[in-house]
């Protein structure tokens, strides 16, 4: 009686076809990195280019490269403000190659590092499962390593290194480091592109068209059931923080990645923040509705 043909239209005994499930869309969970630990922590690079600083990625300005003078063996020395359980990496508009790898070390004392660290994750690709993206248009791309760790380190160590052939150095022009935080719901972000060219039409008819640098991309993100917790502990929190003028790191995580380096950025916020209550509630405590506004710093 629950087949979609019409009761008695089936010969006694027969049953319906099979109608195979529709698969279900992939979870979309979004992840936050802020630049707060990481800009006041105290940083030294294994090498530099005397004109291309290891404090240059302090910088919001990603064009501003850490440059070293090599490609292996290197590393960033990260003392905190304080201990911190440190559990994801963000490495920003790097030249790395689809071999460039990395792995994190951490200890309560300084001295620890690098023979006996207290924490260490083994060495790892900074790219997705997918590899490095082949999109000859992007401007940068965002690189998040995520790892397992619940205690807290003052003192951290990045170690990196890139056996491809396509470069004989390593530059970065921004890192964070510090506790991500990912929201329990699923998301269904829009993606745009603000581009800085100017189009100008004449009155005698003509374009004219000028072009300014790369564009820059521009994500919406709609929110519809945030969790009291979710908001106050860590969303208002870091949108306090940042402000306008400060960054931090975006990843849209998705169960079946397609493209992921079009969802992980190097974010601003551009517009205020404005929390709005629902007539719902949860376990956590009401539960709220924002819209995020995003864009890309070049």
């Amino acid at each position: 009686m629950y087949a979609v043909e019409p009761i008695g239209s089936l010969p006694i005994s027969a049953s319906p076809p099979y109608l195979a499930p529709t698969p279900s869309v992939p979870s979309k969970k979004a992840l936050f990195l802020s630049s707060r630990e990481f800009d006041g922590a105290t940083i030294v690079g294994s090498t530099e280019v005397s004109t291309l600083p290891a404090s240059f990625l302090q910088d919001i300005q990603p064009q501003k490269k850490w440059r070293l003078t090599s490609k292996l063996g290197q590393f960033l020395a990260v003392t905190l403000a304080g201990p911190l359980a440190c559990d994801a990496l963000a490495f920003i508009a790097a030249n790395f190659t689809g071999a460039a790898v990395c792995r994190v070390i951490a200890a309560t004392a300084a001295a620890s590092l690098p023979a006996s660290p207290d924490f260490a994750t083994p060495w790892q690709s900074v790219w997705p499962v997918t590899g490095k993206p082949n999109d000859r248009d992007a401007p940068s791309f965002t690189c998040v390593v995520r790892f397992t760790n619940t205690s807290a380190y003052q003192h951290w160590r990045i170690e990196i290194a890139d056996i491809g052939a396509e470069t004989t150095y390593i530059e970065i022009g921004r890192v964070l480091i510090g506790v991500a935080f990912r929201l329990r719901i699923d998301l269904n972000p829009s993606l745009g592109l603000t581009s800085p060219d100017i189009q100008a039409r004449t009155p005698f008819g003509r374009t004219y068209s000028d072009h300014r640098g790369d564009a820059s991309r521009r994500i919406l993100v709609p929110m519809q059931a945030v969790n009291d917790v979710a908001l106050k502990r860590s969303l208002f929190a870091l949108q306090r923080y940042c402000g306008k003028a400060r960054d931090f790191v975006f990843s849209l995580e998705t169960g079946a990645p397609v493209d992921p380096h079009l969802y992980a950025m190097q974010a601003q916020f551009t517009d205020d923040a404005q929390f709005e209550a629902q007539p719902f509630w949860d376990a956590n405590g009401q539960v709220w509705r924002t819209t995020l506004s995003l864009t890309e710093p070049l």
